[in-house]
């Protein structure tokens, strides 16, 4: 069910010790011990470090004579490209991580790295930490309870650390190092502890695992404007991840129930359309909104459907069309708080068979996608920025002419910058 979390390297078990850098080396210890200056106690086939930590052990017989200098994160010359192609960067130095594998949690301890990382929660806690919560009620839980629970969570701080370094990219912050390349690896270090804490999830952890989710979902929606659009395809990472989130909140939802004084039960409390499934899917929440779900005799012919498919396209068009409700009551009360509150969650409470279709680049799914990416022009939240512009604007790029006439009310959204009335295309 979390298999989107899955890395190369199997979560090792027990707790995680630093090696200990004090002691003579081995001259013909294994591949992995001498990369990481540790004693290796040359046990065939695996040897004593190798094996606790689950990682392929190489006995190549060739000494290496290490120099006096630490191999830090820090040593590389140059910064590692980004995964997109895209080579922009917070500055010209080199990035503190970039020898480091991003799945070894061992990585060496160096001067650079901690200093680093301490750069990045200073930077969590004035900036970033308080730049989170959408209203009053989530400061507390994200400017002071997370570092606070990251004590406790491997998965939190890594998670922590990746969200103020894309943070420090995106709003020039800091430039004293390269902010994707550092938010990259410890976000690939937060993925992979926080798949070992889903599979372990319990009443101690579920308030870490759950926050942990939520800054791992901030982070891959940040990192959205960096990604590769040519040629466009949906937002698979963010897709995924999200889909993990939908399916820790079920797996949690007896815990959460059970621990009525949590912050997350709080929250959901605060949140009724997270569990009000007649609210969230009302069908008179998508009046004005139906014509996006009209279908000629092509569509008929070339289009996945079923009941199945009609729901989820339904029940998510009833949702946005709900938070349209809130921008344009009919009483005249504009709701703008709950209206963003409802955006964030989105990618929560949308049926798992809508961001199906998305990842499996349907046409249709594709422009109520636009919709949701459209409205964002509400949020005023640095994650989000100008990403759902963006999104729009690729994804009408890039479908045939006969769906175009359905995208025009997004594309005029992201061009005003504002919400305007549905007017209904025919």
């Amino acid at each position: 069910m979390f298999g989107q979390y899955t890395l190369e390297t199997s979560p090792g078990d027990g707790t995680y010790r630093v090696p200990k850098l004090n002691h003579k080396k081995s001259r013909y210890g294994c591949q992995r011990c001498r990369t990481r200056r540790v004693k290796c106690n040359e046990a065939k086939p695996t040897c004593q470090h190798c094996e606790r930590h689950r990682a392929k052990c190489i006995y190549d017989r060739l000494p290496q004579k290490k120099t006096g200098q630490d191999r830090s994160p820090g040593s590389s010359s140059q910064p590692q490209p980004s995964e997109s192609g895209i080579s922009e960067t917070s500055s010209d130095k080199p990035s503190p991580l970039s020898s480091v594998d991003p799945l070894d949690e061992d990585a060496l301890e160096s001067k650079q790295r901690r200093l680093l990382e301490a750069r990045l929660m200073h930077l969590y806690l004035t900036e970033t930490g308080p730049s989170l919560p959408i209203d009053d009620k989530t400061y507390k839980i994200f400017a002071n309870l997370a570092p606070k629970m990251a004590l406790d969570s491997e998965a939190l701080l890594y998670a922590i650390y990746a969200l103020a370094a894309i943070h420090a990219l995106i709003c020039k912050l800091d430039n004293s190092f390269d902010g994707l390349n550092v938010h990259r690896r410890y976000l690939a270090m937060a993925l992979h502890e926080h798949q070992r804490e889903i599979t372990k999830l319990s009443e101690s952890n579920f308030e870490a695992v759950c926050l942990t989710s939520h800054l791992l979902r901030i982070c891959t929606f940040a990192t959205l404007r960096y990604r590769n659009r040519e040629p466009y395809s949906p937002p698979l990472e963010w897709i995924l991840i999200t889909g993990t989130t939908q399916a820790l909140f079920i797996k949690a939802w007896g815990i959460i129930l059970a621990h009525p004084g949590s912050f997350v039960s709080a929250m959901t409390k605060s949140t009724p359309i997270l569990y009000d499934t007649q609210a969230r899917y009302d069908p008179a929440n998508r009046q004005g909104l139906e014509y996006l779900l009209e279908r000629d005799a092509k569509d008929v012919v070339s289009e996945p459907w079923d009941m199945e498919i009609q729901d989820a396209y339904e029940t998510t068009l009833s949702y946005i069309g709900g938070v349209l409700l809130l921008l344009h009551p009919r009483d005249g009360k504009i709701q703008l708080d709950e209206a963003r509150r409802r955006m964030v969650i989105f990618p929560m409470v949308v049926k798992k068979k809508f961001l199906d279709l998305t990842q499996q680049v349907c046409p249709r799914a594709l422009v109520i996608l636009a919709y949701y990416f459209s409205m964002l022009v509400i949020e005023n939240l640095w994650w989000v920025g100008d990403v759902g512009k963006q999104e729009v604007q690729d994804i009408s790029k890039n479908l045939p002419a006969r769906w175009q006439k359905m995208l025009e009310w997004p594309l005029r959204v992201v061009e005003r910058g504002a919400i305007l009335p549905i007017s209904p295309c025919r």
